[in-house]
């Protein structure tokens, strides 16, 4: 279930009973859960969806567990133990939960640490088709231990809620005599001093830090640079255990409303696009099989003393093992050269899924898209950040789930117009040798040239003004 080219994710998506299903696991419990989640589904599909589920256990395990996608499998463990991550707090302390969740199990806490071993154990037992049929079968098909959960919208949720609450509440209050409700209060009142004594002595607890005392020698963070006629690199060389971190960046040019909303559409979508030779399913299971994780992102950041100028970039974020740099080169030069937006439905099915993702979060969203709109009239970032950010984005995509029409040629155009602009950058943290072997692979690869040198950009090409009340 890591990607939509997932055998299980892609035929639950395709039943067309759901827009989007993902699953997880808890191994921090002695009897492990497996949980698959189906979002948007139709009404009263819950049946069939769980029949869809069983027929594609039943062909992997008459068909057996294709070795692409185990082989896939077993770098996204490899790549997620190696690398050196706060993600989820220290990483030494990750470390000792890992080796605590051992004990769960019944197995050698150590074995958790000597990943290599782990790892050889594993690769040893995936080569057996015999292995993995016996534990689809035995864990998912003859598995006596399942619990189906249905949820359905009730827009008026929080109101009936309300209503058992004071209903509850009348009943006790009409049984509470005098004494009670005097008794009621003195505790209440009590309750309230303590909570403004113990509130006091907690912020006499807190630890103070005077100004004296914060270190005002910054680190010394060595970035080197080196230009090409195609790339410029930058890179920061650190022990980065065999994992090279690196960006391709992008100036953007000047854009009109509607393309930036599309470049916001781009950020969300690109990676989920076939591109070169390959389609959708194969580059999925590409970028599963040889990159650690893929991104894009864009900036607008303002300039210290003009905050009506902005120097905007697009950046292709990636990490990968050392063994994978080729791979990774390949996939950026065919994602900035030869994406496929026009392979079939798939860009209708992504622009579904994030419509729908997009329509179940707008309640909790709700501050802040006030708030970027509040502010969208400040600065020209802040009312970039409102269109790409904000209300706009959202009512740009809910349309376009309705008619994507030509579309694809839109996000191709927006794409070659980038990447026309200007030279890309390259920024690199790992160690010296990952370092070199990226730039030897980039070099060879990336040998366009674009049209222009980037410029000084005064003005960007948004009018601050357009803010339309209609998408308040």
């Amino acid at each position: 279930m890591h990607s939509d080219a997932a055998p299980l994710k892609k035929a639950l998506i395709e039943s067309g009973l759901c827009v989007n299903a993902y699953s997880s696991v808890d191994s921090e419990m002695t009897e492990v859960p497996y949980v698959i989640t189906c979002r948007g589904c139709a009404e009263g599909a819950g049946d069939v969806l769980y029949a869809v589920i069983v027929q594609v256990f039943q062909r992997l395990l008459e068909e057996g567990v294709p070795k692409p996608l185990v082989e896939a499998a077993v770098h996204h463990v490899e790549f997620e133990k190696t690398e050196i991550s706060d993600e989820h707090g220290p990483f030494g302390l990750s470390l000792c939960m890992r080796v605590i969740s051992s004990f769960f199990h019944g197995l050698d806490p150590l074995d958790f640490l000597l990943l290599s071993r782990v790892l050889h154990s594993i690769e040893g037992k995936i080569q057996d088709q015999v292995f993995l049929r016996h534990f689809v079968e035995r864990y998912f098909l003859e598995n006596p231990h399942s619990l189906h959960l249905h949820f359905y919208p009730d827009d008026n949720l929080s109101n009936k809620w309300d209503a058992q609450e004071q209903d509850f509440l009348n009943k006790k209050e009409k049984l509470l005599t005098e004494e009670d409700k005097a008794q009621i209060k003195k505790v209440n009142q009590k309750l309230k001093e303590w909570q403004e004594k113990s509130l006091s002595n907690e912020v006499n607890l807190l630890p103070k830090i005077s100004i004296d005392q914060v270190n005002k020698d910054p680190i010394n963070l060595v970035l080197t640079s080196c230009d090409s006629s195609h790339v410029k690199f930058f890179h920061h060389e650190a022990f980065t255990n065999k994992i090279v971190y690196a960006n391709l960046v992008f100036a953007i040019p000047p854009l009109n409303l509607e393309e930036l909303l599309n470049l916001q559409l781009l950020v969300n979508l690109w990676t989920e696009l076939g591109s070169g030779e390959r389609g959708y399913l194969k580059n999925l299971e590409f970028i599963h099989s040889h990159i650690g994780d893929i991104s894009v992102l864009v900036f607008f950041p303002a300039h210290a003393d003009n905050p009506q100028e902005v120097i905007p970039v697009l950046e292709i974020q990636a990490k990968v093992l050392h063994r994978k740099l080729s791979s990774l080169v390949q996939l950026w030069h065919d994602m900035v050269y030869a994406t496929k937006f026009q392979e079939g439905s798939r860009l209708e099915t992504l622009l579904q899924k994030l419509a729908e993702t997009m329509r179940l979060h707008l309640p909790q969203r709700a501050l802040h898209h006030a708030t970027k709109k509040a502010l969208s009239s400040i600065s020209l970032p802040f009312y970039i950040d409102y269109i790409r950010l904000g209300l706009p984005f959202y009512q740009h995509v809910q349309r376009l789930s309705q008619n994507s029409e030509g579309l694809s040629e839109k996000l191709s155009a927006l794409v070659e117009k980038i990447v026309q602009f200007s030279q890309p950058d390259c920024v690199v943290s790992s160690d010296r040798e990952g370092f070199e072997s990226l730039q030897k692979s980039v070099l060879s690869t990336f040998t366009q040239t674009a049209s222009h040198k980037v410029p000084v950009q005064k003005e960007w090409g948004i009018n601050i003004e357009v803010a339309p009340s209609s998408e308040s």
